[in-house]
């Protein structure tokens, strides 16, 4: 039996521009980049997920930056813990640049 082929798509992360901003937490701390993609937001499930990821990080020595999507506003989050920076979107291949742990999902995938 013949398997389908196997794509695998990998960014340049390389490519200029910040990795992550500028303006928050201590840049020599590790980042740990959240994000569950652009549709998560919109679905009722992650109106709990985010702050509760938030929590659990908030006392450790790094710094999170977290991304929600166009569904859900940011601003739901605040106060945002004193390590943390949301938004509804960050380039991904930026913030891999710099990240140490990325917490999220593998996306989906096609047989």
């Amino acid at each position: 039996m013949r398997k389908a082929p196997v794509w695998r798509y990998r960014a340049d992360i390389t490519a200029s521009g910040p990795s992550a901003p500028a303006e928050w937490g201590d840049p020599a701390a590790p980042l740990v980049y959240v994000s569950f993609g652009s549709v998560a937001g919109s679905l009722g499930r992650f109106d709990a997920l985010y702050p509760a990821i938030l929590a659990v990080l908030a006392d450790l020595p790094l710094r999170v930056l977290i991304t929600t999507g166009d569904g859900y506003n940011p601003a739901q989050l605040n106060p945002l813990p004193a390590n943390a920076w949301a938004a509804q979107w960050w380039p991904q291949a930026a913030a891999m640049r710099e990240a140490a742990l990325l917490i999220g999902t593998v996306g989906s995938a096609r047989p």
